[in-house]
């Protein structure tokens, strides 16, 4: 059946409401303000306005009213995550899928690669993930100072830090160090350097040459201290 299309634009405001086989029972809407993108909000998209024009290379751009503004944007390369892109995220790609157990992953121009992480368990910190860390979760937050936090499956629960300030020394706290900050460089030949408010600003030296003695360094001198339980 032939349809009056100046009467469709009337009823429509303008738009072009489109519904066909393809769309599965969708609506399908285009108009002059949608600079060639295809308009789609069906009953599956919860009140939604799903996108997909020429520019976002078949990917299918979700906009609605619990968005808050952001773009999200599925397509076939996304793996059935969600990318949301916002004025707030400055050009980042946000992701959540259902691998991420409600984490948020953010990829930008500035995370050379990198997965960001930042999730309910996360406490507000950045958690970063790439092909460099060999499987860590590195993490950054306001807590850190500007320290990256290293935790892998070979740390065994220990917090590996590294910072400007560490000069190349990766910091190490966990559970076994009673809040105490393991330090190893290139400069401790494999040893563990030890800082904590007990030390009074001593580095305190445990390694394999030490049968579990804690070595003390104060100034430019090194004695041997007692056996101690780490």
């Amino acid at each position: 059946m032939e349809v009056d299309r100046s009467e469709r634009w009337r009823e429509g405001k303008g738009r072009i409401l489109v519904s066909d086989s393809h769309s599965e029972g969708r609506i399908l809407v285009s108009d002059r303000h949608s600079e060639g993108r295809i308009l789609v909000s069906d009953s599956h998209s919860e009140g939604r306005i799903l996108v997909s024009d020429s520019h976002s290379e078949g990917r299918i751009l979700v906009s609605d009213r619990h968005s808050e503004g952001r773009i999200l944007v599925s397509d076939s390369h996304s793996e059935g995550r969600i990318l949301v892109s916002d004025s707030h995220s400055e050009g980042r790609i946000l992701v959540s899928d259902s691998h991420s157990e409600g984490r948020i992953l953010v990829s930008d121009s500035h995370s050379e690669g990198r997965i960001l992480v930042s999730d309910s368990h996360s406490e507000g910190r950045i958690l970063v993930s790439d092909s460099h860390s060999e499987g860590r979760i590195l993490v950054s937050d306001s807590h850190s100072e500007g320290r990256i936090l290293v935790s892998d499956s070979h740390s065994e629960g220990r917090i590996l830090v590294s910072d400007s300030h560490s000069e190349g020394r990766i910091l190490v706290s966990d559970s076994h160090s009673e809040g105490r900050i393991l330090v190893s460089d290139s400069h401790s030949e494999g040893r563990i350097l030890v800082s904590d408010s007990h030390s009074e600003g001593r580095i305190l030296v445990s390694d394999s040459h030490s049968e579990g003695r804690i070595l003390v360094t104060v100034a430019a001198r090194e004695v041997s201290g007692h056996r101690v339980k780490l």
